[in-house]
């Protein structure tokens, strides 16, 4: 389920695309037999099928990741016909100094097994195009008319306007927004916090399971972040 030459939760397709796992799949592929990540709800337009969502718990375990800066996640929304905004599929991906420091390998054998999966990639890809030049000369179109239709677009008054609008508004107001910075203050103290335990643990000796639980122990939520600064 997960890309290992670029850490991505989901499976690289051989015409190029990437398939992201979405919350259920990944629920039901890690849940033990008891169901404690997922459970079955009724489809109201199909009475006779079922479909399943992750319980709060594995939302809980999910927290706990990203605020222990070992699962990175991206919402991504896309616009309907009507210009509203939905969501898809969040990007999903491993923190790569998690993985070093479970102790199992080394930065150079990681390394070496990610180029490893990033030129078998390569290889299915460079056959799969090989094998259908149809469809290829077909996308390699299709992505040159829409290039030329946006391209073409005539520009709406309105929407002129609305980015002139910003664009003062941006001048006008140099003042960094506040929130943001915090956001990445905060990044930076979970990765700083996390190597500084991988480094007690290489000069310890202290075995993988110290380092889960002192990530644990120490992390904080971005809400006591904010206090302590």
């Amino acid at each position: 389920m997960t890309d290992f030459s670029q850490l991505h939760i989901g499976t690289p397709r051989d015409d190029g695309t990437f398939k992201y796992r979405s919350w259920s799949e990944i629920a039901i592929a890690a849940s033990s037999p008891d169901r404690l990540y997922f459970e079955k709800v009724d489809d109201p337009i199909k009475p006779d099928e079922h479909k399943y969502k992750p319980t709060q718990a594995f939302f809980a375990r999910i927290t706990e990741l990203q605020a222990m800066g070992i699962l990175y996640v991206q919402e991504r929304y896309m616009k309907d016909a009507a210009g509203g905004a939905f969501a898809i599929v969040a990007v999903k991906q491993l923190n790569r100094n998690w993985l070093l420091s479970l102790g199992v390998c080394s930065n150079r054998q990681l390394s070496a097994f990610q180029a490893r999966c990033k030129s078998m990639i390569n290889e299915r890809r460079a056959l799969w195009r090989a094998n259908r030049p149809d469809k290829v000369a077909a996308a390699n179109e299709r992505k040159e008319a829409q290039a030329k239709l946006r391209a073409r677009r005539p520009l709406n008054p309105s929407s002129l306007l609305t980015r002139k609008a910003a664009l003062a508004a941006t001048v006008q107001d140099s003042e960094p927004d506040v929130l943001e910075q915090l956001k990445r203050q905060y990044a930076a103290f979970q990765a700083s916090l996390l190597a500084q335990i991988v480094k007690e643990a290489e000069q310890h000796s202290h075995p993988p399971s110290w380092v889960r639980a002192e990530s644990l122990h120490r992390y904080k939520t971005f809400e006591q972040f904010q206090k302590d600064i």
